[in-house]
């Protein structure tokens, strides 16, 4: 099997809740905003969905590839006039993996099919078609039946629990009240805005925790499958100092590691390798050998040309006290992001 390099496990492991759908009622006094907030921290404590639980597995996590597709996997968090989607970190992932050669995506699909990224969805509602009140809780997963892979060291062997009869455990560590709450309508459940915990693992590294704000989703749903599936949300720029940017920094550091050991600047590494694709894109040899080290440093990453300008907040979401309180204060304060799933059946007691 294909080992994977570059690796972000994209686990879902907390959803939202819908104040303006089930969290109060939208008269706007205080009372009401006093409701919404309490439900936008706690959607357990004020969402009750009914009907009956469907579930599943997703067999595809999409991150975005090119400029198109990250608009393309967007949604607009923020409510701007222009109803514009927004992604600019995933438009950030994709400039990477497109100049930076780092293969995201197939490192994603590799451990969908090899079950070392499970993914569980319950969506409860009282119809697939059209329905108020739904609910859907996101877990992650464990022990996969059957065993994923035929023969482990061969990738096509792979996925054999994602045939839509799989069975699996929900993970011991995996959040058991995240509850989304939304409405379907016409066979699309929508959800959001609210809250999502996302864990990004790159390479053999830790996952990173990030918390998304402002978080929507949309995606197609009926007895078998969940398709065209989109998850949004942004990290303010704390989060994205403090977690992703490290975590990409450690997956070049990696790469450059294999690539470029003993070399020199300006000869660091082998010819057309990765390793030497990323240095010369972020090592910064504006003064000369005093800088370029043939590593690529957190602060290097921060200032390149090529990343800085995509790396501003592009979504207000908070107001001037840190509440969730889109376009309140004039201020882009987060980041936006952007991802696919699709998903097909499967079986799991929920907890």
């Amino acid at each position: 099997m294909r080992l994977a390099k570059y690796v972000p496990h994209v686990l879902l492991t907390a959803v939202l809740c819908v104040p303006a759908l089930g969290c109060g009622s939208s008269s706007g006094d205080d009372d009401d905003d006093s409701t919404n907030s309490m439900c936008y921290e706690d959607p357990a404590s004020c969402v009750d969905p009914t009907g009956t639980d469907h579930k599943y597995v997703a067999d595809s996590i999409t991150m975005p590839a090119n400029t198109n597709q990250a608009q393309q996997l967007g949604m607009d968090l923020d409510g701007d006039p222009q109803g514009r989607p927004d992604n600019a970190l995933g438009q950030i992932l994709s400039t990477l993996s497109q100049q930076g050669d780092v293969g995201l995506q197939d490192s994603i699909d590799e451990n969908i099919a090899t079950g070392d990224l499970i993914l569980l969805f319950n969506l409860k509602a009282t119809a697939l078609t059209t329905a108020s009140d739904a609910g859907g809780w996101i877990y992650l997963g464990a022990n996969p039946q059957p065993t994923p892979c035929t023969d482990p060291m061969n990738l096509a062997t792979c996925g054999k629990h994602l045939d839509g009869n799989g069975m699996f455990d929900v993970a011991a560590d995996s959040p058991r009240n995240a509850v989304l709450h939304g409405n379907i309508v016409a066979g699309k459940f929508t959800g959001g805005p609210g809250r999502v915990t996302l864990e990004l693992s790159l390479g053999d590294g830790d996952p990173v925790v990030l918390n998304l704000i402002g978080a929507r989703i949309e995606v197609n749903a009926s007895d078998t499958a969940l398709t065209s599936g989109k998850l949004a949300g942004a990290v303010t720029q704390e989060e994205l100092d403090n977690n992703v940017l490290p975590a990409i920094v450690d997956v070049m550091a990696t790469s450059i590691a294999e690539d470029c050991a003993g070399g020199t600047p300006p000869d660091c590494c082998m010819p057309d390798s990765t390793g030497e694709t990323l240095v010369d894109l972020f090592d910064d040899c504006s003064d000369g050998s005093t800088t370029c080290d043939c590593q690529v440093s957190l602060d290097e990453l921060k200032n390149n040309d090529l990343i800085s300008s995509l790396l501003s907040p592009d979504v207000d979401l908070l107001d001037a006290s840190g509440k969730f309180n889109p376009r309140d204060d004039g201020v882009k304060d987060s980041l936006s992001l952007g991802v696919g799933f699709t998903a097909v059946g499967a079986s799991f007691d929920i907890p």
